[in-house]
C-alpha cells in the first residue's frame, strides 16, 4: 500500500530495499511516497559478469558505488526512473508500486538473525545490533539492518554492517550515546570517505573530518558499522510544496536535540534567525526572509548530525518557498548547491 496520509502503519520507510520486475534492486528515500510510487534509487542491478555480489543465482554490479545526489540522478538516469516531482521541486528518482516483485524492510531481516546466523557477516550485524541496544537503552526490535545484508547478497569480505534505528527517543538516545564498545573505524577507510565527501561537497577536509558523526565512526572488529535514523510513522505527500528560487546564506539558531534532524531528508525548524548574509532571488530582500525562514531540510547526513546538535548555526543552500504557508526553507545536500552547515 501507499500511505499520503499521516500514517502509524508501515508503510515504505526509508532504506527499505525493493526488488521490481527486472531483478534491479532500489533503496527507498525518505518515509513520504507520492499516490503509486516509492521513491527510491537503484543501487544494484543483474550481470551476466561474475561480482562480489550475488543473491541467490544471479550476480549484481553495484551501479552507485557511493552515495551521493548527483551520482543518484545520473544512476537513476540510466537505470531506473528520474523524474521532477512537483512537491520536492528537484528531479526525483522514482519506482511505480506496480513494478515492485519484492519488499525488503529491515525489521524483519533483524528477526530473522536473531533466529539463526549463517555467516561472519550475519554474526556482526547481529553482534553491532546488540551492542548498540545495550548501550543506549533502547530496545533491540527497534533495530534492523539494510543494504546487502538485508539483500542477502552480502560478501563476507567487503560487506559493511549497515543498521537502521526506528523512531525518534531511539534515535535521540543512539546518536547521544557513547558507543566504546565498538572499535574505531579504521583509519584509511575514515580517511577515504573524509576526503570523498570533502570533494563531494567542495569543503575542506579538516572541517568535513570536524562534522563527522561519532557513530558514523565505528567499527566491529575491522568491517565498518553505518548508523541510519529513520521515523517510524509516513507523512502526508503533497501536504506542503517546496517551490526552489535561489540560493542564500544565514545564521540561525536551532533548538538542540529534535529527532527530525536525524531522519532523512533531516527537518529542523529556525528558532531565530540571527543574520541573512546573502539571498540571491530577485523578489525577496533580506528583511522579508529574516521574518519568514523557518525551516532547513537536509539530504547530506554529515550536516543532519550538525543540525540535531543545534546552537548557533551558519549555513547555506537552496532557498525554497512553501507553499501554501508562504514561508521559507533552506534545503541543504541538493544536487545543484550542496551548502553546507557549520557550528559558528
Amino acid at each position: 500500500m501507499i500511505y499520503s496520509k499521516p500514517s502509524d502503519e508501515r508503510g515504505f520507510r526509508d532504506h527499505d530495499l525493493l526488488i521490481d520486475k527486472q531483478g534491479r534492486i532500489h533503496v527507498v528515500v525518505g518515509n513520504t511516497h507520492p499516490p503509486g510510487q516509492v521513491i527510491a534509487y537503484v543501487k544494484y542491478v543483474p550481470t551476466s559478469k561474475v561480482t562480489q555480489w550475488r543473491r541467490f543465482n544471479t550476480y549484481y554490479e553495484r551501479v552507485l558505488k557511493h552515495y551521493d545526489v548527483r551520482l543518484m540522478r545520473e544512476t537513476s538516469r540510466k537505470h531506473g526512473v528520474i523524474e521532477k516531482d512537483p512537491v520536492i521541486g528537484a528531479p526525483t528518482p522514482k519506482l511505480p508500486v506496480s513494478l515492485i516483485r519484492e519488499w525488503l524492510t529491515p525489521e524483519s531481516r533483524m528477526v530473522e538473525l536473531l533466529r539463526t546466523v549463517n555467516d561472519e557477516v550475519e554474526e556482526d550485524a547481529l553482534s553491532a545490533a546488540v551492542i548498540v541496544a545495550d548501550a543506549s537503552g533502547i530496545n533491540l526490535n527497534r533495530v534492523g539492518v539494510t543494504g546487502s545484508i538485508l539483500a542477502k547478497m552480502h560478501n563476507t569480505v567487503f560487506s559493511d554492517v549497515n543498521l537502521v534505528i526506528y523512531g525518534c527517543r531511539e534515535a535521540v538516545a543512539v546518536a547521544t550515546t557513547h558507543l566504546r564498545k565498538f572499535n574505531e573505524l579504521p583509519k584509511n577507510i575514515l580517511k577515504a570517505r573524509i576526503l570523498r565527501k570533502s570533494r563531494s561537497l567542495n569543503l575542506p577536509p579538516e572541517i568535513v573530518a570536524s562534522l563527522y558523526p561519532p557513530y558514523a565512526r565505528i567499527a566491529i572488529r575491522d568491517r565498518p558499522v553505518g548508523i541510519t535514523f529513520v521515523s517510524d510513522t509516513c507523512g502526508r505527500y503533497g501536504e506542503e510544496i517546496f517551490q526552489p528560487i535561489g540560493i542564500a546564506e544565514v545564521e540561525v539558531y536551532v533548538e538542540p536535540w529534535q529527532c527530525s534532524a536525524l531522519f532523512y531528508p533531516g527537518f529542523a525548524p529556525i528558532s531565530t534567525v540571527i543574520n541573512v548574509r546573502e539571498v540571491s532571488c530577485d523578489y525577496v530582500d533580506h528583511v522579508e526572509l529574516a521574518g519568514n525562514l523557518d525551516l532547513v531540510i537536509s539530504y547530506e547526513g554529515l550536516f543532519n548530525y550538525t543540525l540535531f546538535k543545534g546552537g548557533k548555526l551558519r549555513l547555506r543552500g537552496v532557498l525554497e518557498r512553501v507553499i501554501p504557508s508562504g514561508t521559507f526553507a533552506l534545503l541543504l545536500g541538493g544536487a545543484e548547491e550542496p551548502g553546507y552547515a557549520l557550528p559558528v
